[in-house]
């Protein structure tokens, strides 16, 4: 009894020897980019220039939907993959586009 009463006092001293390092270091852990600026600077250029080329060949500036659309496009011609990381990267790439150009005031991806 008394070997198994130590044993158990040892395994719950690591138990809470642990929960504690994982207590701190959460604390101090690296916050993630919600997307990085490789991505951010290829898609507002790409945003860029498909707003101007539909203005050449519209002769007119477009309007919300239209620039919708072309974020759309822009998103799918940085990212061609076809699984659901492709598809969340997408939904990021969009959101950073349609609420920077201000497109829509909050975006919520699908």
């Amino acid at each position: 009894m008394d070997e198994e009463y130590i044993i158990f006092k040892l395994l719950l001293a690591i138990f809470l020897a642990w929960m504690i390092y994982k207590l701190i270091s959460s604390f101090f852990k690296k916050k993630r980019r919600f997307l990085s600026d490789k991505l951010q600077s290829i898609a507002d250029r790409k945003f860029y220039n498909s707003v101007n080329r539909f203005k050449k060949r519209h002769n007119r500036i477009p309007n919300r939907n239209e620039k919708f659309r072309i974020a759309i496009q822009v998103s799918h011609y940085i990212i061609k993959r076809r699984d659901v990381k492709g598809h969340w990267i997408r939904q990021k790439i969009r959101k950073h586009l349609l609420e920077k150009n201000k497109v829509v005031e909050k975006f919520t991806m699908r």
